[in-house]
């Protein structure tokens, strides 16, 4: 009889600790929404960016945010041996994926473990198949190919040129493959670099492919950064310590719209995510009620229900409110800041034009 009331004993000490957990997302997703609407729009403070492209390095630029459009070179090339060969590239990224097994918990409507199922896919990062609670026939081998970056050290842009260690190169685009780009001329699928013994049709467990993303050189590209004599370097924006360094391959106008898209996409998906960590708190802290609930089978569905789309509701209202009073907060917090300067500056000036008076 002890053995028959254990799992629901589980199922309440479970949701207890749920509740511990539910709380700490719940004033997270506050703390997430907060930060989130004080984030900075690239394209705001790189509109006043100034345009120049490359022919000339006009002292009177010094130390101010630039974009510079102009050809993108290096003088050196890119391989990624022993695979890629060598190619005219600023920055060449592989990906490796190794077929295996991957584990997965089958639950039940209270959400206890009931068993494990497992399945072959193409991933980066394979499990430890020993780890398995059956590893009986699903068993990985190691992974002896791993993610690599290559970056030429310095590029060129006409008569300035910059250090690649602090830039962002935005956007690198899939590389396309043939036998001939590759050493010792390597099997092409859909342009993978196959390494194994199926096929990427009918894959073994253990194989391997290889993608690649570049950035081509010889190439017009904008570069958005502070001009230091010949070099761009990284500029900081002086009123909230932003850092810009980045490279873009397309004119000045595109590339300032894509820092707003990527504002915008980044900031939509954190408030969307803050919601869903609220909610996802809300429930757990409900938790033992559903426990509760759940010796009762009807209960318990139709509660689970009702919990859901109660908590729900409240998360909406809740995110909505937390974000409107945080942008108006931040807007707020901004103007006071910008209020406070000028306030100081005429008092100063004040003092400035009393003292010569007197």
């Amino acid at each position: 009889m002890a053995k028959e009331q254990s799992g629901p004993v589980q199922r309440v000490i479970g949701s207890l600790i749920g509740v511990l957990i539910g709380i700490g997302l719940f004033f997270g997703a506050f703390y997430l929404l907060w930060t989130n609407e004080g984030r900075v729009d690239l394209s705001k403070i790189t509109r006043d960016s100034i345009a120049i492209n490359g022919e000339t390095v006009d002292p009177a630029h010094e130390g101010q945010l630039v974009a510079l459009t102009a050809r993108l070179t290096a003088n050196t090339s890119l391989d990624d041996s022993p695979y890629l060969r060598s190619g005219e590239y600023l920055q060449l990224e592989r990906t490796a994926e190794m077929y295996a097994w991957e584990e997965e918990e089958e639950t039940d409507d209270d959400g206890n473990v009931t068993g494990y199922s497992y399945s072959r896919e193409w991933t980066s990062s394979p499990e430890n198949s020993a780890s398995f609670n059956n590893p009986n026939g699903h068993f990985n081998p190691p992974m002896d190919i791993q993610y690599k970056l290559h970056t030429v050290e310095t590029i060129q842009a006409g008569r300035f040129s910059f250090n690649t260690q602090n830039a962002f190169l935005m956007h690198p685009e899939p590389l396309p493959l043939n036998r001939e780009m590759t050493i010792d001329n390597r099997d092409i699928f859909d342009d993978f670099i196959y390494i194994g013994d199926g096929t990427l049709s009918d894959p073994v467990v253990g194989d391997i492919r290889l993608s690649y993303t570049a950035y081509p050189a010889n190439e017009m590209g904008t570069v958005f950064g502070s001009q230091n004599g010949s070099q761009i370097t990284t500029y900081r924006h002086t009123d909230d310590e932003t850092i810009i360094f980045r490279a873009y391959q397309m004119d000045r106008e595109t590339a300032i719209q894509d820092m707003r898209n990527e504002y915008l996409t980044n900031l939509w998906l954190t408030r969307l995510g803050g919601m869903a960590m609220m909610w996802v708190g809300l429930m757990l802290i409900l938790g033992p009620i559903n426990a509760l609930l759940g010796f009762i089978p009807v209960l318990g569905r139709l509660g689970r229900m009702l919990i859901a789309v109660v908590t729900f509701v409240v998360a909406l209202v809740l995110s909505a409110t937390t974000i409107i009073i945080s942008a108006i907060l931040h807007n707020l917090i901004a103007l006071i800041i910008i209020c406070i300067i000028l306030i100081g500056s005429g008092l100063a000036f004040w003092h400035w034009r009393n003292q010569i008076a007197s």
